[in-house]
């Protein structure tokens, strides 16, 4: 449950969009610029909200009517027109919204901060296979609130020629996707990319599959699913709230159900027909290698631990490492994206284990809890992160950054919350009782690591749980402004940025790849998963899961 208050509206004359919307058509392109955004608020004052974790946890709310967008601009009489900063929130395309991430500490600068929200799941990715259901209709919302905001922006004392996009998990891969879509050029000027890009398979589905697990999800509803057209017209006749219903089971992280069995959630995919209202016909992979993404300045980077979110479900549960353990080769092909009809998936799987678990190695569970973070980390992250760098830094100006910063709010708090055993409001309730005796007895609670989505602390105001306390004595309040800073510093200029007194350059073209380690001493280093990431790329990694997408376009 969420519950903002805005104070001191002043209206802002906007340009207006007539308003159609049909449920499952990526309207913003067959019909052209069509969505009414309505009047927009400067917002003078930031205010307080409410955000609680059962009630968030418990109760699903949401609203088919989402296409919107809110802008915020800083208490400044500023002559000249600011940098643009637009945030795709993240969510795994399954849910989210744009209003969570309060804006608080980027309000501290010079810029003008615009979060819109867009179609999600069912809603939004969805695809046929046809004409019927394109697919990818969140990307087109998306792709729509950029041309909304380079049409508008000026008149709330935004630069129209200075607009930065960024976001985080799957709103990072929606942020790359944008840099690979034809029909987004010109509408943006630099990208910060955080914890994602589109390549990964939670990220992009080939046609092939998306199209099976359209076929799975409408079959709960009538058995009929050849014929798209009954297909889509059974669709849009159920409620939004029967269509979740029936879907509410698939949301869930696969590693906590059954990381051997295929999930059915809806994420982008490759688009069959390719005319101008398509946005993706081909595999990112594809784009990238041919230098076709847009050639922008990319600030782009992950987290220390980014596979913390599945490996703490594992350590939480024997059950669930036992099942992985015992199903390894489903389970790897599972996690690394490779299709089940992969030649060689069995000893692919098994050279991939001896990177992380070689064979004679004897490991307690705590070490196994570590190895399955670096397995994670890479699979979801790391080597498709630096695929990205080592190509795109041929063609246009990347600075790769690494989140390793120890201490501040933590996601993995939450995670560990959600996937232990016992009743949620037991459990919350031991870990606040516990916070409490660590204050008085001074110790210190478990490090699991550097978690995904733990730079998202140091951005954003999110919640009372997750949050920096803004005291000028904390060190967690004056890493975030120093890291805000360089956010905007790189939305103002690229070129001149250091953090802390140290220089952040860009990655030099075929080069090995450098990146600035965020952190209370931050310097320059030599991509600190090189190893793991060259293991991986050795096995021919990369060109199998190019092979395997092309084959199943």
């Amino acid at each position: 449950y969420i519950r903002c208050i805005q104070v001191e509206l002043e209206v802002i004359p906007v340009t207006k969009y007539q308003f159609i919307y049909m449920r499952f058509v990526g309207s913003c392109y067959s019909l052209g610029a069509i969505l009414y955004f309505g009047v927009m608020h400067k917002r003078t004052e930031i205010v307080e909200f409410a955000n609680q974790l059962i009630e968030a946890v418990i109760k699903f709310e949401g609203d088919e009517d989402c296409l919107n967008l809110n802008i915020s601009i800083p208490k400044v009489n500023n002559s000249q027109m600011l940098p643009v900063m637009m945030y795709i929130h993240g969510g795994a395309f399954q849910n989210g919204t744009g209003s969570l991430y309060r804006p608080d500490y980027f309000m501290d600068e010079d810029v003008v901060y615009v979060s819109p929200n867009y179609r999600l799941g069912i809603l939004g990715f969805l695809n046929t296979g046809d004409t019927a259901i394109r697919g990818n209709m969140g990307l087109k919302d998306q792709a729509l609130a950029l041309r909304w905001v380079k049409d508008n922006i000026q008149a709330f004392g935004g630069d129209p020629n200075n607009i930065t996009i960024f976001g985080q998990s799957s709103g990072g891969a929606s942020v790359h996707y944008l840099t690979l879509a034809p029909s987004t050029v010109g509408l943006f000027n630099k990208v910060i990319v955080q914890s994602g890009v589109a390549s990964p398979s939670w990220a992009c589905l080939s046609t092939k599959d998306a199209v099976k697990h359209t076929k799975e999800y409408a079959n709960r509803f009538q058995r009929d699913v050849e014929d798209s057209s009954k297909l889509v017209e059974c669709l849009r006749s159920k409620t939004v709230l029967e269509l979740l219903e029936e879907y509410k089971d698939d949301m869930g992280p696969g590693i906590t159900n059954r990381p051997d069995l295929e999930m059915h959630v809806f994420q982008p995919s490759i688009e069959v027909v390719n005319d101008e209202e398509a946005f993706l016909v081909e595999h990112p992979f594809q784009i990238m290698a041919d230098g076709r993404a847009h050639r922008v300045p990319m600030l782009i980077g992950a987290t220390a631990d980014e596979g913390l979110c599945e490996s703490m479900a594992m350590y939480n549960s024997d059950e669930i490492l036992e099942n992985y353990e015992k199903n390894w080769d489903n389970c790897v092909r599972w996690t690394f994206g490779l299709p089940e009809d992969t030649p060689n998936a069995k000893e692919l799987a098994a050279k991939i284990k001896e990177i992380y678990f070689p064979e004679k190695s004897t490991l307690t569970k705590d070490q196994k809890f570590e190895q399955f973070t670096k397995m994670f980390s890479d699979a979801f992250f790391l080597i498709h992160l630096n695929h990205c760098i080592s190509v795109q830094s041929q063609f246009s100006p990347v600075y790769p950054f690494y989140f390793n910063r120890r201490g501040g709010p933590s996601f993995s708090v939450i995670v560990n919350l959600l996937t232990s055993k016992g009743s949620l409001p037991v459990k919350i309730g031991k870990h606040v009782a516990a916070i409490i005796y660590n204050k008085i007895t001074g110790n210190k609670a478990r490090d699991y690591g550097v978690c995904h989505t733990d730079d998202i602390a140091m951005l954003f105001k999110i919640s009372t749980i997750f949050n920096v306390p803004r005291n000028p004595q904390s060190a967690d309040y004056n890493f975030s402004k120093d890291m805000v800073k360089l956010w905007v510093d790189f939305a103002t200029d690229p070129t001149s940025m250091s953090f802390r007194g140290v220089t952040f350059s860009k990655q030099q073209p075929v080069k090995r790849l450098q990146y600035l380690e965020l952190c209370e001493n931050p310097k320059m280093i030599d991509e600190p998963f090189q190893e793991r990431v060259y293991a991986l790329k050795s096995l021919g990694l990369i060109k199998v899961l190019m092979a395997r997408w092309a084959e199943r376009m």
